[in-house]
């Protein structure tokens, strides 16, 4: 992704494209993954064009001395950890485990919401993090929801992109006794759409 990403912002951002009569953009719209945003726009801020994502949210991105022409849509990821907190607090909770992709919005995402739960206002909150591969098998996901259950938490916020991993993930969870319960509550960050909540899991 991220190599397909930069040959794509290379190509698109070549002054040489006039000499063949093929425009040049005015800006460049994307990437989605901040792991793809984070080097194309040094590329596209190098050659001058703005570059604006929709969905990239790692803070890294905040950086102007890096991403001169980079803009986004959509808060950066400490900017979505306090609204997190915030909520978790208000619900009485004091105790969370973070499932996390280890990638740049994963670990970005997780380091945000511990810094958050650590500050003045929400001193009993205590989080623990678990990473996970993008591509896991099945043993890594079993090794990952068995660190998950030892914390003996019953809150856990799953920051995932994709919906086939959620399925994994949720279908060992269950399996393992720490999903549908009705004593553990699973809350998932912005990168899953509604298909994980609208249909019956396979279990």
């Amino acid at each position: 992704q991220q190599r397909m990403g930069i040959d794509h912002a290379m190509a698109l951002t070549d002054r040489n494209r006039s000499r063949t009569r093929k425009l040049l953009p005015s800006a460049i719209l994307g990437a989605a993954s901040s792991s793809v945003s984070i080097p194309t726009s040094i590329i596209s801020g190098l050659r001058g064009f703005p570059q604006i994502s929709p969905i990239s949210t790692s803070s890294i991105l905040d950086d102007k001395s890096q991403f001169k022409l980079f803009g986004r849509t959509i808060p950066n990821d400490d900017g979505t950890a306090v609204p997190l907190v915030e909520k978790l607090t208000s619900w009485n909770v004091d105790h969370i485990a973070v499932l996390h992709i280890d990638n740049t919005y994963g670990n970005a995402f997780a380091t945000a919401i511990c810094l958050e739960a650590r500050r003045g206002n929400t001193p009993g909150l205590d989080v623990e993090t678990v990473d996970i591969a993008p591509d896991a098998d099945d043993r890594k996901i079993s090794f990952a929801i068995q660190l998950l259950k030892e914390t003996q938490f019953t809150y856990f916020f799953a920051v995932v992109l994709s919906d086939e991993l959620v399925d994994r993930i949720m279908t060992e969870a269950y399996n393992q006794g720490i999903a549908g319960t009705g004593r553990h509550t699973w809350l998932f960050s912005d990168g899953i759409g509604t298909t994980v909540i609208d249909r019956d899991f396979p279990i």
